[in-house]
């Protein structure tokens, strides 16, 4: 079974290697559910508006290092600099869970299988064009 069927089923079924995460996003899809449900479609937030979340929280954090790499805008400051990229990298994480919720995939479960999998590469295995 691959990663995303299986957290396909523990998304389903509640079932998860981690609780605390597991809870996180049952939260945040409390949350999600009562403050960003469209007027229009009575539908929460789609995948594609996730998605595009995860993309500006990237941008984010890409800006903070390209800035702090030049030593401009006030990320020159360490604090600063690590204040930005740990929020963006926070907020990423977030959108990425509330686009497992909208999936309907743990979010525990596809990030676990996957770093196990990512974990069984090597410099040698891994190919580059």
């Amino acid at each position: 079974m691959t990663p995303v069927e299986h957290a396909r089923i523990a998304f389903k079924f509640g079932q998860t290697n981690d609780f605390f995460l597991w809870q996180l996003q049952r939260l945040l899809m409390e949350w999600q559910s009562r403050n960003f449900v469209s007027r229009l479609t009575n539908q929460s937030t789609p995948a594609w508006q996730l998605a595009l979340g995860v993309a500006e929280e990237v941008g984010e954090l890409a800006h903070a290092i390209l800035k702090h790499e030049q030593g401009i805008r006030g990320m020159q400051d360490e604090e600063a600099f690590l204040e930005a990229a740990g929020d963006a990298v926070a907020d990423c994480t977030i959108f990425c869970i509330q686009l497992c919720t909208s999936l309907g995939l743990d979010f525990s479960t596809l990030l676990h299988l996957t770093a196990e999998e990512v974990m069984k590469r090597t410099a040698e295995s891994v190919k580059v064009p």
